[in-house]
């Protein structure tokens, strides 16, 4: 019984630190993999909201992501004579944006350069929404911009910039909100973390116990 439970436990880190890796680093190549080598695609963009709504008098979270075939450099790390992701949105009807995060690169080697380059590549650009007290209830339309520069195996190309409609939904100060389509990645994280600290426990309590059922094996307990 307590070999199952050991199994179970580790079992379980196993599968929390793989889905937190997994989620972590979604489209984030390997280091041999070639971008540019896959069917071209027009960059794009994904937006998400922690809620569906947001109300009136309150500030909730907000995400972008770029999608496109290459990586691009993140504001986080500088990298010379190429720009980095960049993310402008303009306020609207009192809607305003701030707290701007950009995500966190990555070191990756390409062919047409020996030394590494921190890059980044699908992943969100988070930041905060404010809608002020007084707002007009019902859809307000943010608009903007995203400007980079794709990096691939063959090199970098000319600045890009691509326009961005970001529709907020304003519902009253009382009214209940849901939870939106947002990248879960940040609960996952939480649980490994409980998970780590609390495996030392579970591992020091199942020791002497173990040491029994090695002594006095056979017993119902062990077994």
């Amino acid at each position: 019984m307590w070999r199952s439970i050991c199994a179970m436990v580790l079992v379980s880190s196993v599968a929390l630190a793989q889905s937190e890796d997994a989620t972590a680093t979604a489209g984030q190549s390997p280091q041999n993999t070639r971008p540019d080598m896959t069917k071209a695609k027009s960059p794009s963009y994904r937006q998400y909201t922690f809620y569906t709504q947001i109300r009136q008098g309150t500030t909730e979270r907000a995400a972008i992501a770029l999608s496109l075939q290459g990586f691009v450099t993140s504001p986080r790390s500088i990298v010379p004579r190429v720009i980095p992701l960049r993310l402008e949105l303009q306020s609207a009807d009192g809607i305003t944006v701030k707290d701007v995060d950009y995500p966190k690169p990555r070191r990756q080697t390409f062919a047409f350069r020996p030394e590494p380059i921190p890059v980044t590549f699908a992943q969100p650009i988070k930041f905060k929404v404010h809608a002020p007290r007084d707002s007009r209830l019902g859809i307000h339309t943010l608009t903007g911009k995203l400007t980079f520069q794709i990096i691939t195996n063959r090199g970098i190309s000319a600045p890009q910039s691509i326009d961005v409609q970001f529709p907020v939904t304003v519902v009253a100060h009382g009214a209940q909100v849901h939870r939106a389509d947002w990248p879960d990645h940040e609960m996952n994280r939480a649980a490994l973390v409980t998970l780590i600290v609390l495996s030392p426990v579970l591992i020091a309590a199942l020791i002497p116990i173990m040491a029994i059922c090695t002594i006095v094996a056979g017993t119902p307990v062990c077994e």
